[in-house]
């Protein structure tokens, strides 16, 4: 008789996991079908599960087994398959090592499958899918975590598998809210959210921060939101120099009077202008209807797509008054920092950051200074990118939770804008220069996300109110604060600005940014 444990540890430890690089997923699978196996021959054979030998799971034994699942277990015929395919890959892996039981295990191979009747399955409508989505109470922890659940399912279309495979470093909110699913079949795949972050997602975690922050030492740092902004007093800060823009639009931004312009393709499910210089150059991104991300430069009521050669998506963010823009691409595993010269249609590249395989490039200034985050699977830094020293120097909010400071946008007199994390999840704007920092708060605001700052000083961004609706604001640190929805939205976001106050992001007619489009508004 040929003792079976040492064989089952082999096959689950070794066979399984290495030479067939079976998924986690299909491990436990085959793990519970021998657990409920052994226990049927342990209680048939009246032997202890160690005790029992290969002669013994036979096929008479092993059809045993299969019926008892469907009787006693009321197991339906696909289950009963499942439970056959495990034993059969045990026994196709014992046909080599142990060949005197050749026999027994051709005929273990031989019992069929089951037929199954392949059932049609009937869609939702709309109306169900939200009655759905709105069943979960958000006012305590399980509903939190199961309005993010069916989220998450419906948007993302994924497997019950998919969903509890997930981790916390499997999501990503900066810049363009993603999730990596690990999928049937060892095959992954990036799912693509339109929104920058996702509100409700975010509203989740904010309730969620202090059990989040516990399980893993990313704080989840919003991504890169826009929001509708005002315009706010001159700051002192502002240059010395000859204003770009007449002084009643400078000191009451009340007196701007703006033309709007949506911008993009009509198909693109999400679409975010992020940047403007002072000659109305706009740059931005959007995605097709095939969920990838492109790149596009707007001039004059002209729109134009631009992808680095190769890449599997591009995104551009700001971009200067010399017309260079600032964003990034992926090759298919990482994020590299690029720039894209919109005359010249000319490409450079920034260099990568040892250790951190996603880099993202969001602001960039007249001198070329950028600004941006690089990230890892367990760490983040958020960085400036020196052009004449071609070093890179790093950023981090005095107090700030871990990981959690996100430069956006820097002004020609190098005084960066971002937003960061304190230890409780909330999220406050700051501006720095020369390591020293102002912390930004809008008023009545639950959380606040700058996008950036001009050369006067004008700070932009979002604003979430209390009940984490999105708005766009403008202001000063001297306390001029003015927040702007897009007419006729429910969600507004301002994601650049120009010395002349023309700004561009992106609006949306529902809360959670689906879809999203693009905006231009010009000063008349």
């Amino acid at each position: 008789m040929t003792p079976i444990a040492p064989h089952i540890t082999t096959f689950f430890e070794q066979r399984l996991p290495i030479e067939r690089r079976a998924s986690e997923n299909t491990r436990d699978s085959y793990a519970h079908a021998f657990q409920l196996l052994l226990t049927f021959a342990s209680k048939r054979l009246k032997a202890a599960p160690s005790q029992l030998a290969l002669e013994q799971i036979d096929a008479p034994l092993v059809v045993e087994f299969l019926n008892d699942l469907e009787t006693a277990r009321r197991n339906g015929p696909s289950s009963r398959n499942v439970r056959l395919a495990a034993i059969r890959s045990f026994m196709h892996f014992m046909e080599y090592r142990v060949p005197s039981a050749m026999e027994q295990i051709r005929r273990t191979l031989a019992i069929p499958v089951k037929k199954t009747e392949s059932r049609l399955v009937r869609h939702l409508t709309v109306e169900e899918i939200q009655a759905i989505l709105d069943a979960p109470d958000p006012g305590g922890w399980s509903g939190i975590r199961d309005r993010a659940m069916l989220h998450l399912c419906y948007a993302g279309a994924l497997r019950v598998s998919e969903l509890i495979g997930l981790r916390l470093d499997d999501l990503r909110l900066q810049p363009q809210a993603n999730v990596l699913v690990h999928g049937k079949g060892r095959k992954a795949r990036l799912d693509w959210h339109p929104a920058r972050p996702l509100p409700w997602l975010r509203k989740d975690l904010h309730s969620a921060s202090r059990v989040l922050s516990s399980l893993h030492p990313l704080q989840l740092a919003s991504s890169r939101s826009g929001g509708p902004h005002r315009l706010p007093h001159r700051s002192p800060i502002a240059p010395q120099a000859e204003p770009a823009v007449d002084a009643v639009g400078a000191e009451n931004p009340a007196a701007v009077h703006y033309k709007l312009i949506t911008i993009g393709p009509e198909s693109s499910p999400y679409a975010v202008a992020s940047g403007i210089n002072n000659a109305g150059l706009v740059t931005g991104y959007y995605e097709d209807t095939n969920s990838v991300s492109h790149g596009f430069v707007w001039e004059d009521g002209e729109f134009k797509a631009v992808d680095y050669p190769g890449a599997a998506f591009t995104i551009l963010g700001g971009v200067n008054n010399r017309g260079v823009a600032i964003g990034f691409y992926n090759d298919g595993s990482a994020d590299h920092v690029v720039t894209y010269a919109v005359r010249s249609g000319a490409w450079g590249k920034l260099p990568d950051i040892p250790g951190y395989p996603l880099n993202q490039g969001y602001g960039i200034n007249d001198a070329r200074v950028a600004v941006g985050n690089a990230f890892s699977s367990t760490a983040a830094v958020a960085w400036v990118w020196d052009p004449v020293k071609r070093a890179y120097s790093y950023l981090a909010v005095p107090g700030a939770a871990e990981y959690s400071t996100s430069p956006s946008g820097l002004n020609n007199l190098n005084q960066v804008a971002g937003y960061f994390a304190d230890a409780d999840g909330n999220y406050h704007g700051f501006i720095e220069k020369g390591g020293n920092y102002t912390i930004y708060n809008a008023p009545g605001a639950t959380e606040t996300y700058p996008d950036g700052i001009n050369d006067w000083g004008v700070l932009q961004g979002q604003w979430d109110d209390a009940n984490y609706n999105a708005h766009g604001f403008l202001a000063t640190t001297t306390g001029y604060f003015q927040s702007v929805d897009y007419p006729v939205s429910a969600a507004t976001a301002i994601v650049g600005i120009n010395d002349k106050l023309a700004n561009c992001g992106g609006y949306s007619q529902n809360s959670d940014f689906a879809p999203t489009m693009a905006f231009v508004a010009v000063p008349e």
